[in-house]
């Protein structure tokens, strides 16, 4: 059992026995002059201490440098969850001191709620606290509610640090213009929030904007066997000098970030957005991750080392210098799930490779994705590099350019392999652009081997597939030009409804593609009978053109109704078990609405 949880047993236990005695509210600035002093004439559990926002702002000894002695009491303003008092009820360090210091063991009944917590810490700070600006956690779990925490600055975790087993909670915390400052080698991480030494910290509904660090963690910053959880937050405008503009977590037990946006942050070199290395239980969940700008790799997500996951996330518009400009994977098995990679950019002059994703080492899975109108130098959608051996599965690869320098850049419009072996499944590879060569696919390397199975290769600007060393294998797809190798074919597909951008390459009944991937292979996922295609008009019956066979692209593989789900959950009939109806005829099935198309719904 934790020190905090053994003192709130025992807080407990003493607050039973004493039943006469209710809880109590004591009020500052009168009859207590003092929040320190209100705080010591509480009982060890349930009183509040009510801050009025009349003597505002709360300085000087008394007002900061808080404790909490142990006890499992709330610190509140009038209001708690009226934003106008929490904006109007403040407690200022001045830069010489924390606002708190909660470290005697408190557990969750140790609140703030509904304060304004300013100017804490600062380089200067007396007796010097290089741990949360503003509030410092060590063995601990109080939660803080409704705070705004801002221009709080110390080495690491400018305005909060959860250190020694802690475990502090924020909910609906606004935490703005703090900044951890890099006094010694090695601090200067997490601008707002700071979690090590085996502890946790949860942010919920919390915003953290504006914060930077002059290491690493603009926002946030976890290391040494920690735990940080983000969920329903925005983190928006930080910056790190070095990595991980937005949130960088390092050999953390667990890092879960859910339904949060991630937005406009810089790193000046790894992972603009998120930077997680030696992290493998990370997992990325419905996050909208975009305009996050990083000096080296990773505009959206950097992961080094870390077999984690993103799913149901979207990484648009990011920009990196030299590699990933959405995602860079290094030396990583990570899985990239239904996902959308789009409008990603590699900006560097030189050669930079991968606009979308960039893998560089590891065997890293993409299932389900989109990637889609992102540019660099070569490997407009996903470069390959350093005996990298990604698997893309069930995805759809459009609309992505490279730029001619040279005969080392403007290569594989779609994909680029060197010296690594991508296996390509199920995929559609279309519209995508390469002014020196493999409008689809380039390959280059002695190493390298790109395995093509079941996929639409298809009206790419330059040769669908060129090799310039190593090999490239294909069966059982659709390549414009014709490419040797069993089941392959070269007629042009047919889609369906090419004018709606959420069914442009769905392939039509009648297309070639249809029906003609290996048949050794599982059977479709999606035969079209009985079903109605959320506004696209056509019906079959199990005996019509589309049968149980496996189909080519990116809608006829294990994943091939990725385009339909709203659900992780939701699942299609097993192929041919679906009543069809005939012909001309409605049904009910056609009337039952569907879960909505979307990428950001994972519940």
């Amino acid at each position: 059992m934790s020190m905090f949880s053994t003192r709130l047993t025992l807080a407990i236990s003493i607050l039973t026995a004493a039943t006469s005695a209710p809880a109590a509210v004591l009020n500052v600035p009168s009859p207590y002059n003092t929040i320190q002093a209100a705080i010591d004439a509480a009982a060890i559990v349930g009183d509040t201490v009510v801050v009025d926002s009349v003597a505002s702002p709360y300085m000087g000894p008394g007002n900061v440098n808080l404790s909490f002695r142990g006890k499992e009491v709330v610190v509140q303003s009038i209001e708690p969850l009226n934003p106008v008092v929490r904006n109007a009820t403040v407690i200022d360090a001045a830069d010489t001191t924390r606002i708190a210091a909660i470290d005697e063991g408190e557990g969750p009944g140790a609140k703030m709620r509904g304060l304004s917590l300013r100017r804490g810490g600062g380089p200067g700070q007396t007796g010097g606290a290089p741990f949360g600006g503003a509030v410092v956690c060590v063995g601990t779990a109080p939660v803080l509610e409704n705070c705004r925490i801002g221009a709080s600055n110390t080495q690491d975790g400018g305005a909060v640090a959860s250190r020694g087993g802690a475990a502090p909670t924020l909910v609906d915390c606004l935490l703005t213009g703090n900044s951890a400052t890099a006094e010694a080698s090695g601090t200067g991480r997490g601008g707002a929030v700071h979690v090590s030494q085996s502890s946790s910290l949860t942010l919920r509904n919390c915003t953290l904007a504006g914060n930077s660090a002059e290491l690493s963690g603009g926002a946030a910053y976890g290391d040494s066997a920690s735990s940080l959880v983000i969920s329903r937050s925005r983190i928006l405008g930080n910056h790190a000098d070095k990595d991980g503009g937005g949130i960088i977590g390092i050999d953390l037990t667990k890092l879960r970030v859910t339904r949060t946006e991630i937005k406009n942050n810089v790193a000046d070199r790894f992972g603009g957005g998120v930077r997680v290395h030696s992290t493998p239980n990370t997992i990325i969940t419905a996050c909208d991750i975009f305009s996050n700008e990083a000096g080296n790799t990773g505009g959206g997500i950097n992961f080094f080392n870390t077999p984690g996951t993103v799913r149901f996330s979207t990484v648009v518009n990011n920009e990196a210098e030299k590699g990933g400009g959405g995602i860079h994977l290094g030396l990583s098995d990570a899985t990239i799930l239904r996902c959308e990679v789009e409008r990603n950019d590699v900006t560097s002059d030189l050669v930079a490779n991968g606009g979308g994703i960039q893998c560089s080492g590891g065997n890293p899975v993409v299932i389900a994705t989109r990637i889609a109108h992102n540019t660099a130098q070569s490997g407009g959608g996903i470069a390959a590099l350093a005996s990298s051996s990604p698997t893309l599965v069930s995805c759809i690869i459009d609309s992505n350019s490279v730029a001619f320098l040279d005969e080392s850049a403007g290569a594989g419009g779609g994909i680029l392999a060197e010296n690594s072996s991508p296996t390509i499944q199920h995929c559609t590879i279309v519209e995508n652009q390469a002014q020196f060569a493999g409008g689809a696919l380039y390959v280059d390397g002695t190493l390298s081997v790109a395995t093509i199975n079941n996929s639409i290769l298809y009206s790419n600007t330059g040769n669908e597939i060129d090799v310039a060393a190593g090999v490239a294998l294909a069966d059982y797809s659709d390549i414009e030009g014709g490419f040797p190798g069993t089941g392959n074919i070269d007629i042009v597909p047919v889609w369906q409804s090419p004018a709606l951008p959420d069914y442009e390459y769905v392939p039509d009944v009648l297309s070639p593609t249809i029906d003609s991937a290996d048949p050794t292979d599982p059977e479709d996922a999606i035969n079209w009978c009985g079903l109605a295609n959320l506004g696209i008009d056509f019906w079959c019956t199990p005996s019509d053109t589309n049968t149980c066979l496996p189909d080519m692209g990116a809608y006829g593989g294990q994943d091939g109704d990725w385009w339909m789900v709203g659900t992780p959950a939701f699942h299609l009939p097993p192929c041919g078990t679906a009543a069809a109806p005939e012909v001309g005829t409605e049904s009910a099935a056609r009337k039952e609405p569907l879960p909505a198309i979307s990428f950001n719904n994972p519940n």
